[in-house]
C-alpha cells in the first residue's frame, strides 16, 4: 500500500447557471474524495468577464492510501465536485444545486505510487445536472505525491501544513 497526499486546486468556474432569479451569483463547491468532504469558499467574480467567470483559487488536500481497501471498486477512485449556490440571507430558501463534475483518478494514483508523484494539469470539467444537462464548467488541477515518512503526512482540515509548503 502506498501512502500519499492528494492535492486538489479548485481554480475557477465559467458560465455556471444562476440558480436564483434575484441577487448576484454565490457559487461554492463541495469536494468529495472517498469518505472525505471539503467545502470551498464562495467564488468571487474577477476581471472583465466577472459575470461569466467566478474564481476560487483554493487548494484542498486529502490523505490517501492507494490502493485503499475501503474503496473496493475502481469507479470509487474519483473526486466529485458538487457546485451549489448559496441562498441569500433575506430568503428562507435552501442552497441550490447547480450541477456536478467528476474527475477519475485511478491512473493518477497508480502513476504517482510508481514514480513518486503525478499531476493532472489545470483542465476544464463540465458541470452537469443528474440528467446530463450542461450547467457550465469548472477548472481544476489535481496532483498526488507519495510520502515515505510519517511526519510528511500531517494534513489538518484539508489544508497543507508547513512540511508540504517548504519543498
Amino acid at each position: 500500500m502506498t501512502r500519499g497526499i492528494l492535492e486538489v486546486l479548485l481554480i475557477a468556474g465559467c458560465d455556471l447557471k444562476k440558480a436564483h432569479f434575484f441577487g448576484k451569483r454565490n457559487p461554492y463547491v463541495i469536494i468529495k474524495y472517498g469518505y472525505h468532504t471539503r467545502t470551498s469558499k464562495i467564488a468571487q467574480g474577477k476581471g472583465p468577464h466577472s459575470r461569466r467567470k467566478r474564481v476560487w483559487d483554493e487548494t484542498f488536500t486529502f490523505d490517501v492510501d492507494y490502493p485503499d481497501a475501503k474503496l473496493k471498486k475502481d469507479h470509487e477512485l474519483k473526486i466529485s465536485f458538487t457546485v451549489m449556490e448559496r441562498s441569500h440571507s433575506c430568503c428562507f430558501i435552501k442552497d441550490t444545486f447547480i450541477g456536478e463534475a467528476t474527475v477519475y483518478i485511478k491512473d493518477l494514483l497508480s502513476l504517482g505510487a510508481e514514480v513518486g508523484k503525478a499531476a493532472i494539469r489545470p483542465t476544464e470539467y463540465r458541470v452537469v445536472l443528474r440528467n446530463k444537462v450542461y450547467h457550465g464548467e469548472i477548472r481544476v488541477a489535481v496532483s498526488f505525491r507519495k510520502v515515505e515518512d510519517e511526519k510528511d503526512q500531517d494534513v489538518e482540515d484539508g489544508k497543507k501544513v508547513q512540511s508540504l509548503i517548504n519543498e
